[in-house]
């Protein structure tokens, strides 16, 4: 027959934390354990040590078996501490660990001595205690443990079985003695108890309960009751990250979300052109891309400050055959440009009115974090952010980070402790939650919620609008192709902007002049989007390129 040690293996095996040896006797044990329906066992321990004339000592420990070989197969359980004291009291100090295959529980305060007579107190719950590999559930449950190097004067233990089971189906033995020589006492079975009692058990012997009960008596617990026993276990891993997230809305509702608009709707669908096209796209999804800085230039172009032509490249730029002219047509201190078109302006042509991208390709780089800077200043200080987007991701990204940082120490610190391990993996997730939030923090104010809602009506005119209405509006602005295109670029929508007005285009704009080398026998928007569109990818791979080194050995020679 099959036993094996389950449960609560309840090993008195109570070790000392500063001396060999404990106390001589363990007197009047008693173990209250109720068996639920779902396998699951409550236990209740009482007993009392006698600590006079010992070494001093500050804590003892209780060992609870975590796995269990049986037979062939290996069954493990899982242990959830309630409650432990002394006295009546709880010990500041009382944790509870695993390691090698154990629970432990240390009882104690390294600041007073366990002296005299001391009355302990412990409850727990066992998950999984019931063994059904037999095909019936099976309890196997070794009470006081057989290696003790002290006696103990007296067990008694309760054991409650689930409502039900008749008292007749029911076959239960106390086992008494050491390893290999137990002897078989039945156990009495009243009312749905096992009473059990033994005195005098000896050093190295212990006290075993095996009880039998009929199919279906106990079945495994569902789905839904382990997922709670894991919160009941591990529930600072999901408490602390639902209480960061939590406070995170809080602090997001009262100063990340952004300001009402109030019930004022959109003024028809043309954009806010207050703003740039770089302001636009960064306000739109709170953040300055890439594309954002390059339609800086078409929106430089647009607005007479530089001319844009398309020349033939002797060579390969970006597996282009083109090279592209750019002219400064108005002082790059113009009153008209806001902060970050004068740096991009002395970025790009430096003393110069005439610069080439092939020129300019890789000496930009350094300039687009300033570029970045100095857009998400602006908007915050014309009143469309309430604060700088990016310095609200870096910061709650940093704090996220920190947090995960110090999850993961407490988790290598906590490698045996469950309660460190499960605050540990709560802490780890809460990092995880904050730095998740930082896309969420940025705050856009009432000025910047009515500005975006009127990129979108723009957006929702060019994506969705009737094409008897966006004709009829390109044929009464034709004017307004050139100056919407940058806002159109931001939102992804070039092309579907230039298919409004393809009866109205017939050439290609002054800003955007492209060598006859490259014209088609016939102007065509489908070409002009197709130029526009490889004009705007090359510039992009141009500008954010990072610096590299010419080399120009043999330039000499070739005088």
């Amino acid at each position: 027959m099959n036993f094996w040690r389950l449960i609560g293996s309840l090993t008195a095996v109570f070790l000392l934390a500063t001396a060999p040896a404990f106390c001589e006797a363990i007197s009047d044990y008693r173990a209250d354990i109720v068996l639920e329906p779902n396998g699951i066992a409550k236990v209740k321990e009482d007993f009392q040590i006698d600590f006079t004339g010992t070494p001093p000592r500050h804590h003892v420990y209780r060992n609870i078996p975590l796995r269990y070989t049986i037979g062939d197969a290996i069954h493990n359980v899982d242990v959830h501490l309630r409650t432990v004291s002394v006295g009546g009291v709880s010990p500041p100090e009382s944790s509870a660990w695993s390691a090698d295959d154990l629970f432990i529980i240390s009882i104690g305060d390294s600041k007073k001595h366990l002296l005299g007579k001391q009355k302990f107190h412990i409850e727990y719950d066992i998950n999984g205690a019931v063994n059904y590999l037999t095909g019936k559930p099976q309890l196997y449950m070794s009470i006081t443990g057989d290696q003790g190097p002290f006696r103990i004067d007296s067990a008694t233990v309760d054991l409650h079985l689930p409502r039900g089971i008749k008292g007749s189906d029911v076959q239960a033995f106390t086992l008494v003695g050491a390893a290999g020589k137990l002897k078989k006492f039945a156990a009495p079975v009243s009312e749905g108890t096992i009473k059990t009692s033994v005195r005098g058990i000896g050093a190295g012997q212990g006290m075993t309960l095996s009880v039998s009960m009929p199919p279906g008596s106990v079945v495994l617990p569902s789905v839904l009751q382990s997922f709670i026993w894991q919160l009941q276990v591990s529930y600072q891993a999901i408490a602390l990250p639902l209480g960061t997230m939590l406070v995170l809305t809080v602090f997001w509702a009262l100063f990340g979300r952004d300001q009402s608009n109030g019930t004022a709707p959109a003024e028809g669908f043309r954009p806010p052109e207050y703003l740039t096209a770089a302001e636009a796209g960064t306000l739109i999804d709170e953040r300055c891309d890439l594309i954002d800085v390059v339609s800086t230039v078409i929106d430089l172009a647009v607005r007479g400050f530089i001319s844009i032509r398309v020349l033939p490249y002797n060579g390969f730029l970006y597996l282009s055959n083109r090279d592209y002219e750019f002219r400064l047509l108005k002082s790059a201190k113009d009153r008209d440009l806001k902060p970050h078109e004068q740096v991009f302006l002395s970025a790009m042509f430096g003393l110069s009115d005439t610069t080439y991208l092939s020129a300019v390709r890789g000496n930009f780089a350094e300039y687009l974090p300033i570029l970045r800077s100095r857009i998400y200043e602006e908007l915050v200080a014309e009143g469309y952010f309430a604060r700088d987007p990016e310095n609200d991701r870096k910061q709650f990204g940093a704090v996220g980070a920190a947090v995960m940082v110090a999850g993961i120490g407490l988790l290598a610190a906590s490698e045996f402790h469950i309660t460190g391990r499960a605050t540990a993996v709560g802490v780890i997730l809460s990092g995880l939650v904050i730095a998740f939030a930082a896309g969420a923090m940025p705050r856009r104010k009432a000025m910047g919620t009515r500005a975006v809602e009127q990129f979108r009506a723009f957006q929702r005119f060019i994506a969705f609008g009737s094409r008897a209405e966006q004709s009829e509006f390109a044929a009464n602005n034709p004017e307004l192709f050139s100056t919407y295109l940058p806002y159109a670029m931001v939102l992804g929508m070039a092309d579907r902007w230039a298919a409004i007005y393809q009866k109205q285009l017939k050439e290609f704009p002054a800003w955007f002049q492209v060598d006859r080398a490259f014209r088609p026998a016939s102007f065509s928007v489908a070409h002009f989007v197709s130029n526009l569109g490889e004009a705007v990818q090359v510039i992009n791979k141009a500008l954010t390129e990072q610096e590299h080194t010419v080399t120009t050995r043999g330039y000499d020679s070739l005088r």
